[in-house]
């Protein structure tokens, strides 16, 4: 019988088995489930706990809709954008209406001391972020702190730089009159001459034309000013690290509305910290100083131009334009970002037209023209850095007209381009006979594809869809270039005057250091499609299409051992992700690569520096490399992990292993960023990843550190079972090709091509190297055999369970009325434990827990070095509470100040009574500023309360914080001084020993 008619009687008799036993097979698992168990499963229920009680819950069905202050120009905090509430202060007030079951209706418009009448007369419910005073608590009532903003200090750029406040000694400084910053100066600051004024633009001028050497304000709010008002001389000198100076915002309602306070209150408490991490992201504070390393000319260069010049357009949308007198758009953004790398500033000129701006290029007027296409022309008087905004072209034309959306079809009509793009030095180029037309701007274009002036438009797919839908141009419709491969995409750099060739190098180095997650973060911001989709293919100007016809090869070095993502096979072939990266690259260039062999990546450095290769296929950028490599876009991102032998703990942090000796692979990028960030790590440098994992084996060191894909790959390869990733670091790197810096041709060419590489090309490769899948032959006579022999046990099964559910029952029963008996038990054994770690008169932890708390805290702080604080407080004159009212009422307020600290405090953090009327907190991951912030919030909590009553009381609190070798003894003794001093200042005060 010949292997077809196998198949097919297999085939059959799988079929007939099937046909028979699955019904056999439902019925047996049917009678095996009903004789084992006999009994339906139990359902479980996920109850809710309603945190708002009866009364509350009434309160906001009956009262629905706050109405909330909203300031016009109050950024980052609180303002309107677009007629739209922005901020921080918004967001967090969305999210509490989130929790409470509120509806917001936000009231713009008034200024500060209106919305203060407002809220005095109730015509708002709430004042959304305000400082507490005593004036203002004649008639307020204030929420915990929600937000605690830095002060900032401003200076004329070219002044001597201020470190912080003590440096303003002699010098006046400017602020608006009636802040709260005007006591704190004249109080802790009395030789700093003040110059008070109305508001924070007043100061700002002042200081800008002389009139004062300073200003202090905070950032978000100070940048918005100095942009809107066109203010160029100003810049951040230094934050003030003097944490009186920090503006404490609290949410603020009127005080006969008590109720409505305290609500807001519960639903600030039920705000989780990965919430609070999500609004910081969006909106934290600018950086004073650069965060990439600059040389030593580098730093000089940005200290003699400290703000460089940008033009803005009138209609560039979404990339760049000007609104409500301020910058902004995708692309301004982006400028400030690589501004905040470099440590520098941003001035954007008011709305000049392309060829306006070209002309202030040439005359200095203006430092960049942040986005422009690459032409002969354009060198003669700019450099431009490498392309970071890719672009597709598209056509805009009438919808009745639906002919005239391609270029082919355009080649005899009217079309509108804007004067300045290269657009129609192009069209004229490839189709002579279209009759072009040049508009002053993108708008004007369209306008007049509309009116009927022209057939259709030529200009930035993007900026073409974004004003039509801005401007409601309804009867046009738009489509992308596809059948011009010249015209189809535009590379777009920045342009700088061409005298200042470090700011371009600086906003090169810049721009390779923007993550995926940033620029993710953008293009989500102005939902725009800057790849084009589909259209993946390069665009190669006539310059670089000669140049890749003449060049015969391209050599290339790779990391010798290095998988999956490269290596060098015994046949002295390239394997790995990279080979198929640059079997794309060939395609897409026409150009073949050439490997040169080396043994190690030291020796792929120095042929890479000594020229013999022309590309390194993966490396990250730094510094020392970029003396003689320029780095494309990075094609790769991976994180890198530390691997150990299996009995080793879990890291968490890479300050976890400080006193351990760590691999890293000598010469690579890695090594050096570890040594940078952790200058005390015992790093060892080893040959390669092998190498570094046998020493792991053999305990020689602690660990390895470096790439998950590549440490996975080496432990399967080498068959290590006692080795595995424990820990994944803070460290993410991003591997570009590295092309030789002395030919920018090829450089521009291969950047073009890697950029060129769409996500399903690079998944693809990822998947085949990364993820790999088993796939076998069915066999259906083995399946059938499987399957007879499985109806068949299950048979036996049936009749012996059969024989066995009479005795199931009965020892069911039995069994359930033992486990009710150790269930009782065992809640007795629960309860007990749970009394013996609570204190009996106000239920939270007695000192049996909070001894045992301690000292988890003081081993965690010994071993891994992560501080932490503890504060001790006591309700000052107790003694007269118990005198006057009696014990009952004394103990109703011990129990009422518990209720206080225990809403008050972090969910990390621990409370318990101490003894008498003492409490003690454990603050785990606290620094002296972030105790300090916590016992100052929990002091105004008990100076605001009214118990019952009594009334009135206060407590003083004194802090320690960890010192390394300390034990809980010294920790209590110096928080017990520490509180003596607060008592003996006066009481109802915070005090941390800090000598």
């Amino acid at each position: 019988m010949d292997s077809a008619a196998v198949r097919r009687r297999s085939a059959l008799s799988a079929k007939w088995l099937a046909w028979l036993g699955w019904p056999l097979l439902c019925w047996s698992l049917w009678a095996v489930a009903d004789s084992v168990t006999g009994v339906a499963p139990l359902s479980t229920e996920t109850t809710y706990t309603d945190p708002f009680t009866p009364v509350e819950r009434a309160f906001i069905d009956a009262h629905p809709v706050l109405r909330v202050h909203n300031e016009t120009d109050w950024p980052p905090f609180n303002f309107n954008e677009n007629g739209r509430p922005s901020g921080y202060s918004i967001d967090y007030m969305n999210l509490l209406a989130e929790k409470s079951g509120f509806r917001i209706e936000y009231v713009t418009g008034p200024s500060w001391d209106e919305f203060m009448q407002m809220i005095r007369s109730k015509q708002i419910d709430v004042m959304l972020n305000i400082v507490n005073t005593p004036e203002r608590r004649e008639f307020l009532t204030f929420t915990d702190a929600y937000l605690v903003a830095a002060a900032s200090i401003y200076i004329r750029k070219g002044d001597q730089p201020v470190a912080g406040l003590e440096a303003l000694q002699g010098k006046t400084v400017a602020i608006p009159k009636g802040f709260f910053w005007q006591e704190l100066l004249q109080r802790y600051y009395p030789k700093v001459r003040l110059l008070l004024l109305r508001d924070s633009l007043e100061c700002l001028e002042a200081v800008a034309f002389g009139r004062a050497d300073a200003t202090v304000g905070m950032v978000g709010v100070l940048d918005y000013l100095l942009q809107k008002n066109f203010i160029p001389n100003l810049v951040l000198a230094a934050q003030v690290k003097d944490t009186r100076f920090a503006s404490a915002m609290h949410i603020a309602v009127n005080k006969d509305n008590p109720m409505l306070r305290d609500i807001l209150q519960k639903a600030m408490n039920l705000v989780t910290e990965q919430e609070l991490v999500a609004i910081q992201r969006r909106w934290g504070e600018r950086r004073a100083g650069p965060s990439m390393a600059l040389s030593k000319e580098e730093r000089q260069f940005v200290d003699r131009h400290p703000v460089v010049r940008a033009h803005v357009e009138k209609d560039y949308s979404p990339f760049l334009y000007m609104q409500d007198g301020r910058a902004t758009g995708y692309v301004v953004d982006y400028a400030q970002l690589l501004a905040e790398k470099i440590g520098m500033e941003i001035f954007f000129t008011n709305e000049r037209r392309r060829e306006e701006a070209v002309a202030a290029l040439v005359g200095r007027q203006v430092d960049l023209i942040l986005a422009m296409e690459e032409g002969p022309v354009h060198r003669q008087y700019a450099d431009f850095t490498r392309p970071y905004l890719t672009t597709y072209t598209g056509v805009a034309y009438r919808k009745e007209q639906r002919n005239l959306s391609t270029l082919e079809a355009l080649r005899q009509k009217r079309v509108a381009t804007v004067t300045g793009y290269p657009y129609a030095t192009q069209l004229k180029k490839r189709f002579p006979e279209m009759q072009l037309l040049n508009y002053p701007g993108h708008q004007a274009a369209l306008e007049a594809v509309s009116l009927g002036e022209v057939d259709a438009a030529v200009m930035s797919h993007p900026v073409m869809r974004y004003l039509i839908q801005k401007n409601f141009f309804s009867d046009l419709a738009t489509a992308p270039v596809q059948d011009d491969s010249e015209l189809k995409r535009s590379q777009e750099a920045i342009a700088v005057r061409n005298d200042w060739p470090m700011l371009k190098n600086l906003l090169d180095r810049a721009i390779s250091q923007v993550t995926t997650e940033e620029l993710n973060r953008l293009k989500q911001k102005w939902d725009v499609q800057l790849q084009g989709e589909a259209f993946s293919d390069v665009s190669f100007t006539d310059k670089e299409r000669e140049y890749l016809k003449q060049r015969k090869r391209i050599r290339m070095c790779v990391t010798p051992d290095w998988m999956p993502y490269e290596s060098i096979d015994e046949q002295g072939r390239l394997i790995g992700m990279t080979a198929d990266f640059v079997k794309l690259l060939e395609g897409r260039l026409g150009t073949p690569w050439e490997l040169v062999p080396t043994r190690t990546w030291g020796e792929t450095l120095q042929r890479a520096k000594d020229r013999v290769c022309d590309v390194i296929t993966l490396a990250a950028a730094n510094p020392q490399r970029e003396s003689f490599l320029r780095f494309t876009t990075p094609y790769v991102s991976f994180p890198s992990v530390i691997a150990t032998r299996n009995e080793e703990l879990f890291v968490e942090n890479i300050r976890q292993v400080k006193d351990r000796r760590l691999g890293v692979v000598k010469d690579y990028a890695i090594g050096k960023t570890i040594r940078r960030r952790y200058p005390n790590l015992q790093l060892v440098e080893v040959a390669s990843v092998q190498d570094g994992l046998r020493r792991v084996r053999s305990r020689e060191i602690y660990g390895l550190v470096d790439a998950a894909p590549t440490i996975g790959y080496a432990i399967r390869q080498l068959g290590y079972p006692d080795v595995k990733i424990a820990g994944k670091t803070e460290f993410m790197r991003e591997l570009s090709m590295a092309v030789r810096s002395d030919d920018p041709l090829l450089f521009s060419v291969i950047d073009k091509a890697v950029r060129a590489t769409t996500p399903e090309e690079r998944q693809q490769i990822y998947s085949k190297w990364i993820n790999v899948e088993y796939v076998s032959g069915v066999d259906y006579l083995l399946i059938g055999q499987i399957l007879l022999g499985v109806l068949l046990i299950l048979g036996f099964f049936i009749y012996q369970n059969r024989r066995l559910a009479r005795y199931n029952r009965q020892i069911r029963l039995a069994n359930e009325q033992a486990a009710l008996k150790n269930e009782l038990l065992l809640e007795k054994q629960r309860e007990l434990e749970r009394l013996s770690i609570t204190d009996r008169l106000t239920r939270i932890y007695n000192r049996i827990k909070l001894d045992e708390v301690f000292n988890q805290e003081l081993r965690r702080a010994d071993r891994y070095g992560q501080p932490f604080a503890v504060i001790m407080l006591d309700v000052d004159d107790f003694k007269q509470v118990n005198d006057r009212f009696g014990h009952p009422v004394g103990d109703q307020v011990l129990v009422e100040m518990a209720n206080l600290l225990l809403s008050g405090i972090r969910q990390t953090d621990t409370v318990g009574r101490w003894g008498g009327e003492e409490f003690f907190i454990i603050c785990p991951q606290a620094d002296a500023t972030g105790a300090l912030h916590l016992a100052e919030s929990l002091r105004a909590r008990i100076d605001q309360h009214s118990f019952p009553e009594v009334g009135h009381l206060t407590a003083s609190f004194g802090i320690a914080v960890y010192r390394e070798g300390e034990q809980e003894h010294d920790m209590v003794k110096r928080a017990d001084v520490a509180l003596y001093r607060a008592k003996r200042a006066g009481k109802n005060r915070v005090e941390a020993y800090d000598e």
